[in-house]
């Protein structure tokens, strides 16, 4: 009987403890909650749409009559004109360039004598096939706010001072107008991201 009642006594000690123990636990609990917000973020969009419009033609200064002027067949003195419609259908303002790369293979005198005048600005193409402007200088931005629109004067010209050496040479130009958000800084246009099609 001695054993029963020991055994008893440990298993009522036993009991109380794990009661303290389960006391004191909950005594030392914390209050606790929690709350949530939802937070949306939208991207912005950088959308551009440009046309050309206008298109003239002038030999040694003189307008020629549609489809009598051909670029196929240009002398010193020929020029042709045109305006780059430009709309910024971007949900944000954006900063935007026209530039001409030459697709050509290679650089030739023709290249390098074609006079191009971008709102005003004079360019041309250096002797390493590079569009700069007259002083050498790299084409600039400009920024155009949403839903804004502008339009560019374009000429190209072939001056009358171009000499022989210009003589059945032919190139490729490609026109294109760069666009990038509008808070883009100097380096990120130094090494852009490829612009989507």
């Amino acid at each position: 009987m001695k054993s029963n009642l020991k055994r008893n006594v440990v298993i009522s000690v036993l009991t109380i403890c794990l009661l303290l123990l389960l006391l004191t636990g909950s005594t030392y609990a914390l209050f606790t909650d929690s709350a949530s917000a939802n937070i949306v973020v939208g991207s912005a969009k950088v959308d551009v749409e440009v046309e050309i419009a206008d298109v003239n033609t002038y030999s040694l200064g003189v307008a020629q009559p549609s489809g009598q002027f051909e670029l196929v067949h240009v002398a010193p003195g020929d020029k042709v004109e045109f305006t780059l419609d430009i709309e910024n259908k971007s949900n944000i303002t954006i900063l935007e360039k026209v530039r001409f790369v030459n697709t050509t293979t290679k650089v030739n005198p023709l290249l390098t004598n074609l006079v191009i005048t971008i709102a005003g600005t004079e360019y041309k193409f250096d002797a390493n096939g590079n569009f700069v402007t007259a002083d050498g200088k790299e084409v600039s931005w400009d920024k155009i706010t949403v839903g804004a629109q502008k339009d560019v004067v374009i000429t190209i010209e072939l001056p009358k001072a171009a000499g022989n050496d210009c003589q059945e040479k032919s190139v490729t130009l490609q026109v294109i107008l760069e666009a990038y958000q509008g808070n883009a800084t100097e380096d990120d246009l130094k090494n852009p991201a490829q612009p989507r099609a």
